[in-house]
């Protein structure tokens, strides 16, 4: 990455159409929650206690959305695709409960500074900062691109992933820097934090984008030597516009929450079919729905997609299927006359937990 790629992705938060609104809309939500916050301290009546109810239900809802949000940025620039609009679904309880696992370790680490800033504040400060540096971006992108909480604090993936993103993943070193420079300097004039709420939503999704832009290099979700298939930027805006997508994706989920997969499943393969490239559409379209919180919907999709893959000589995505598929269920089995192929396929990439799967 070049230092002139880094400034627009750190500026795109807020020059981008997409990025612009979610940050916002967070920033708004977040305020308002810090308002009451600061409402309920300053009363000790009972619209006090309104007022700390209420940022309470405003934060369960904005924390995970936001968790999501800067997963799903990640994901999308790291398989070089636009990014969506914000999606409010992205605030249901039970949507994408695999990604909040990404609070866990975020919540060890603020854990791990509380014990030790009482003793030694520097300390404190240094190691949470330099655990928080090195890892969180590595476990984000991991869990972002496989959907798999123990894949994504896997201290081999994570090295391994670390050893593929060198030297580029070094940016990350001053924007750190950068990072608690400001927030320093704002928040000994930003009393309130309002102004330091913003500031540290920007960081993180511009954050997030980065580390999405430096992560397109490889593909990261299948782990595998087979190089990560792409196509340009202009071959992917034949595709349906992000709306009808959206739109179709969202007929297609309320069939499918209701039963009907046969009738969610041929709603959007008739979508993908009046698209200049179906197969890649549909491949778009798996990816969409291992964010939802129908497990086992993706599985039955990839019994589908993985030999028409496998047919286009889509090798590569489709490793990155059946890899997703397992990490989702280790129980998944493709269907048992495209086994063969996969499993040659899996041989070729030394992908040895796909083998032992398939021989299972």
């Amino acid at each position: 990455m070049t230092l002139n790629r880094l400034a627009r992705a750190l500026i795109e938060p807020v020059s981008n159409a997409v990025m612009l609104p979610a940050l916002v809309l967070f920033w708004v939500l977040a305020a308002i929650a810090l308002a009451q916050w600061h409402w309920f301290a300053a009363s000790d009546s009972g619209a006090g206690l309104l007022g700390t109810i209420g940022m309470t239900i405003i934060a369960v809802f904005l924390l995970p959305a936001l968790v999501r949000y800067l997963l799903l940025v990640i994901e999308e620039r790291a398989c070089r695709r636009s990014l969506p609009l914000l999606d409010l679904g992205l605030f249901g309880v039970a949507n994408s409960p695999r990604r909040l696992f990404a609070l866990v370790p975020a919540t060890a680490l603020l854990a791990l500074y509380i014990v030790l800033r009482p003793g030694a504040p520097l300390t404190a400060t240094v190691t949470v900062f330099t655990l928080a540096l090195v890892g969180m971006p590595l476990h984000a992108v991991l869990l972002a691109l496989t959907d798999s909480p123990l894949q994504s604090i896997n201290p081999l993936a994570m090295w391994r992933l670390l050893g593929r993103l060198l030297p580029a993943w070094l940016w990350l070193l001053p924007l750190g820097l950068l990072v608690v420079l400001s927030w320093q300097w704002l928040a000994s004039h930003d009393t309130a934090g309002y102004w330091l709420t913003l500031l540290g939503l920007y960081w993180l999704i511009a954050f997030a984008n980065v580390c999405g832009i430096l992560a397109a290099r490889i593909d990261v979700a299948a782990e595998t030597v087979i190089p990560m298939s792409s196509t340009a930027d202009d071959e992917k805006q034949a595709r349906l516009s992000v709306l009808e997508r959206q739109a179709a994706l969202n007929h297609a989920y309320a069939l499918l929450s209701r039963g009907n997969r046969e009738g969610g499943f041929a709603h959007l393969d008739a979508h993908a079919d009046n698209t200049s490239e179906p197969l890649l559409t549909q491949y778009d379209f798996f990816n969409a729905m291992l964010r939802w919180d129908l497990a086992d919907v993706p599985l039955f999709y990839a019994q589908s997609l993985l030999p028409a893959l496998l047919d286009a000589g889509q090798h590569a995505m489709a490793m990155k299927v059946l890899v997703q598929c397992l990490h989702r269920n280790e129980r998944f089995r493709p269907r048992a006359e495209d086994v063969p192929r996969l499993r040659a396929l899996a041989e070729q990439s030394r992908q040895q937990d796909v083998l032992r799967a398939l021989a299972g």
